[in-house]
């Protein structure tokens, strides 16, 4: 940020993935991988007012070091709620943090043990 420049760290073809991601988290270090948060698209409906509405979960994505995806976890939910998304992840003193929004009126810090974050993912 300070050089205020960005650098391109991988460019391949794109490869049709078994969910529709929508956005999540930044992709952050993770041991000798990469991790992050997607929101993956669920389901498309019209709402009660007959406009467009939709239903995300989420899933973990783990790249190894030459950018080639290791796994993806299972699909989750934060709250239960139908309007859900993840907007970002960080590592901070052994724990993860999570920001997520809420119902489009609420916004979240999740703290989340590493340990759980391991578990889940190779779980």
């Amino acid at each position: 940020m300070k050089k205020k420049t960005t650098k391109q760290v991988f460019l391949g073809e794109y490869k049709q993935e078994p969910y529709d991601f929508r956005g999540g988290s930044q992709v952050i270090p993770f041991g000798e991988y990469h991790i992050s948060i997607a929101n993956v698209l669920t389901k498309f409906h019209k709402s009660e007012a007959g406009r467009k509405n939709a239903q995300y979960r989420h899933c973990f994505i783990v790249w190894d070091k030459d950018w080639k995806v290791v796994k993806y976890g299972e699909i989750f939910d934060f709250m239960g709620g139908e309007i859900e998304f993840c907007c970002g992840m960080t590592e901070h003193n052994g724990n993860f943090l999570v920001t997520f929004g809420y119902q489009d009126n609420a916004a979240f810090l999740l703290n989340v043990p590493r340990s759980v974050i391991e578990d889940f993912v190779n779980g």
